[in-house]
This record gives structure tokens, sequence and C-alpha cells, in this order.
């Protein structure tokens, strides 16, 4: 027996079958980046649609506060807050365990020629939009989404003609199942908001129309005299009268400097947050379905940066 040739013969069919598993397995690689390729595509897709969600309603919103001084009086086809309200219901589903949408005011802008005194961002959970993400959506979807960069930088650009540093909603009551009373406070709020900025800057009271009825309602000040939107807010949403709301106010700040004065912390950022979580409150109370300004939010988003 040549057991050299018998090894030569060994060798030359090992290194044949080597170069056809070599082959299986650059073959299973290729199909292997190919599905994750696939997934990360569809994956990318799906944020993708959640995020023209999130900008849909800030386009919705941005317009509702511009446009609210024009329209009064004005018979429409469509009603832009039934719009917002369609939008939410969608924005409800998105698969987060926190249902808060955000918006909320950055000032250092990355990446793109966006100024810092509109450098906004807008988040549900994990999913989010501002400048830079809407410029790589226009990139990677070409003349369909080009628009994008353009109407994000003129709504975020309302928002700060607002004066609005961050909005925060709970959508967990936004589904397509709405209660009417929801809907109507949540109507309310988007009022109080549209005219809060011009009537504390012409010192005047806030005056809108709902149906037929026309209401008035004067900005409400905090414990130190300055006017807060969001106490105006509760006022208007419960149907507060002026005297009431401003004595649960003073009351309030009162209660407030006797804990500052005490050790131990003080769980409690402002009156308006203090009168929406106290027990013998919080139960009278409701809390808006909006919150505009809120520091806690602000500093919460400043911290997990």
């Amino acid at each position: 027996m040549n057991i050299t040739g018998g090894q030569t013969m060994l060798d030359d069919a090992a290194e044949g079958l080597y170069r056809e598993l070599e082959g299986i397995d650059s073959d299973f690689a290729e199909a292997a980046v190919r599905r994750s390729d696939d997934s990360l595509k569809a994956e990318s897709e799906k944020l993708d649609q959640w995020r023209l969600q999130l900008m849909q309603f800030l386009f919705q919103f941005s317009g509702y506060i511009r446009d609210t001084r024009f329209r009064q009086g004005i018979r429409e086809d469509s009603d832009p807050f039934e719009e917002l309200v369609e939008t939410l219901s969608v924005l409800s589903q998105v698969p987060a365990f926190d249902k808060s949408l955000m918006i909320r005011y950055r000032g250092f802008p990355t990446g793109t020629v966006v100024s810092a005194e509109h450098d906004y961002v807008i988040s549900i959970g994990s999913i989010r939009v501002d400048a830079q993400i809407a410029a790589a959506m226009a990139h990677r979807h070409g003349i369909t989404m080009s628009h994008l960069p353009t109407r994000l930088d003129q709504s975020f650009r309302i928002l700060s003609d607002q004066s609005i540093t961050t909005l925060h909603m709970d959508l967990s009551a936004c589904s397509s199942g709405m209660t009417a009373l929801v809907r109507a406070r949540l109507r309310r709020a988007f009022n109080i908001v549209s005219h809060y900025h011009q009537a504390v800057k012409t010192g005047d009271n806030l005056t809108f129309r709902e149906g037929a009825r026309t209401i008035t309602l004067p900005p409400v000040a905090d414990e130190n005299g300055q006017p807060d939107i969001n106490l105006t807010l509760v006022a208007g949403i419960n149907g507060l009268q002026p005297d009431i709301i401003s004595s649960i106010v003073q009351q309030v700040g009162l209660w407030m400097q006797q804990l500052e004065s005490t050790p131990g912390d003080n769980p409690f950022v402002s009156v308006y947050d203090a009168i929406t979580q106290i027990k013998s409150l919080a139960g009278k109370v409701t809390r808006p379905p909006v919150e505009i300004n809120h520091i806690k939010w602000l500093s919460l988003e400043q911290n997990q940066q």
C-alpha cells in the first residue's frame, strides 16, 4: 500500500470538503447578514412611522396655538381640535411603558443648522424626534419627506414664540374610546394654552369660544404674584372662580413655606405641584391633561442627559 499516495488523496479530499463547508458557512453568513439587514430596515421603518405621528401632532398643535385667534367666529369644514384628538389616539398606541408625550426645549443643536433658540425634542418613551433625526429621515426617504426639517423648525419656532419650554401629556386617557368629559377638558386645555401667552403679554383675560359659549378666564398668579399657566389650567379645567383659586394658592404657598423651614426635603417643586398631589386637594381638583413649562419635567430631562 502506498501510504504517501493515500495520504495525498485524503488531504485532497479533506481540502475539497473544507472548501465546500467554507462555502456553506459563507452562504449561511451572507443569509444571516441579509436577514439582519432586513430586520433593521423593518424596525427603522416602524420607528419612522411613529416619528411621523409625533411630528404630525407637533405640526397640528403648533398650528392650533398659532391660528386660534384667526379662527374665532369662522366656520371650517374640519375641526383642528378633532384632528389633534385623532393623532393623540394613534400615539396612545405607541408600544412604550410610559405613555407620556413630552416636548422639551434643549438649546444645544447637534449636527444641524437649527439655532439654539429653536432646538427642541419631542418624544414618547425612547421614540424621539429632533432636527437631526428629521434630517436623517428626509435623507432616507428622499422627496416624500424632504419637507420635514423645514416644517419641524417652523413648529419649534412657534413654541419658542409662545415661550413654551416644556409640554407634557399623559396619553393613557387618549385612546379611541376617549370619554366626552376627557375630550371637553382637553379642548379647554388647548384653548387656554392657545390664548395664555397673548393674555399675559397684553394684561387681558383669556377669552375664547366653546360652541355657543364664550369663556373668560383671568391668568392665575402663583404665591409670588407671577402669572402661572398651569395654575390657570387648573382653574379653567375645574371651573374655579378667581377668588377661590387665589385663596387655594395662598394657603398652599404658606404651607410650603412652613415645610421649607422644617427639617426634611420639600417634595413639591411648585404650588401647582402641591395642589395636584396633596391628597385633600387632589381628590377635589382634576389635574390638567396638559402641563406647560412645569419645572419638574425640565429638571428631570436635564438630569437624564
